[in-house]
Formats: structure tokens, sequence, C-alpha cells
């Protein structure tokens, strides 16, 4: 008889496990990996780290779709053909001509807009959309509520504008936070 694959004392049994000693087979299985959700955070903070240029607020975003195991990244920063002009960069006072608020394109915006062109629509697709940082409103309204994305994970809560919750409750997109990943350092 050959062997079924999906009973584990089969698959213990090819791998040389000794069985278990007690009249109920069991064998443990090891559960520890990371979450889609906190892997897809890992990288989008890393990706944030390594690609964008705005040298106080680093910003990264994952589209991810179940479906494909497709990831689509994006960072907070000028749009292609723009010079990462420091003085633009460091400029953030809202009122003045040329701050880097006018210039920069968010995270989410580059990670959707990457998705879409690959995808077509994410309407009715089981896509995630995980963030460093907490949606602003013209985010919500502008990608992730067009875009079709009902589910949003996000790391930092800091300068959460409370219009993106309502906007999230009104379009039945789940806000949800994540413990942000720990740094090499943190963890040694």
């Amino acid at each position: 008889m050959d062997p079924d694959f999906t009973n584990r004392a089969d698959i213990a049994d090819l791998l040389g496990i000794p069985r278990p000693r007690t009249s109920v087979c069991l064998y443990p299985i090891y559960r520890s990996r990371v979450e889609i959700p906190e892997a897809l955070l890992a990288l989008a903070t890393q990706w944030a780290q390594d690609r964008s240029k705005d040298p106080r607020t680093k910003v990264g975003a994952v589209v991810y779709d179940y479906e494909t195991g497709a990831s689509f990244m994006g960072y907070n920063g000028f749009n292609s053909g723009m010079p990462d002009f420091q003085v633009v960069w460091d400029n953030r006072e809202r009122g003045t001509p040329n701050n880097k608020y006018r210039f920069v394109r968010h995270a989410e915006a580059n990670a959707i807009e990457k998705a879409t062109k690959l995808l077509g629509h994410l309407h009715g697709r089981n896509t995630v959309l995980v963030l460093t940082h907490y949606p602003c409103p013209d985010c919500m309204t502008d990608h992730i509520i067009p875009a079709g994305i009902k589910v949003v994970f996000f790391a930092e809560h800091h300068d959460a504008n409370p219009t993106t919750a309502t906007l999230a409750a009104i379009h039945g997109i789940a806000l949800n936070q994540l413990t942000p990943p720990r740094t090499a350092t943190e963890q040694a």
C-alpha cells in the first residue's frame, strides 16, 4: 500500500521520525512561522528604509494578492524624473512654495498603481494592503477605496486622522494595527 502523504503518521514514517509511545498518535506541527501580514510589514519596512529618500519619515506599502502570491511594493518619494533636491526634502513648512508635501507621492499610491497595472482592477480579488504607517484620508479616497481593497494592515498609528476610520467604516474596509517588526539590533 502506498503511503498517504496527507496522513501525519505516514509522513513521519517516511522522515524516520519515531512514533510516540502513546495510544494516541500525536505529531506536533511547528507553528512559529510569521503570518503573512507580519511578514509583509517587515518587507514594507525594509523597502522604505532602503528606497525612501525622505530624511524624516520613511513609509512603505505592500499590496499582496492571496490568489497569485504576488507582492507589489511602494515607498514615499518624488515622482520619477524629479531630482531629489535636499532643500525640498528639508522644507516641511506646508505654506511655503517647494515644500516636500507638494512633491511626495505616498507609498500606498505607488504600490496600488503597480498592482493595478499588472492585475487590472482589484475589486473582488483577495488582496490586502500593508503599510508602515496609518493611511491618510487622501490615500483612502484617491487610491484605497477606488482600488477595492477591503483589508488594510498598518503599524504606526501616530497622526491618525479620524476621517480615515470614518471612510473605512463607510466603505467596509477593515483597518488592523500590527506590531512593528523588530530590527536585528532589537532581536539581539
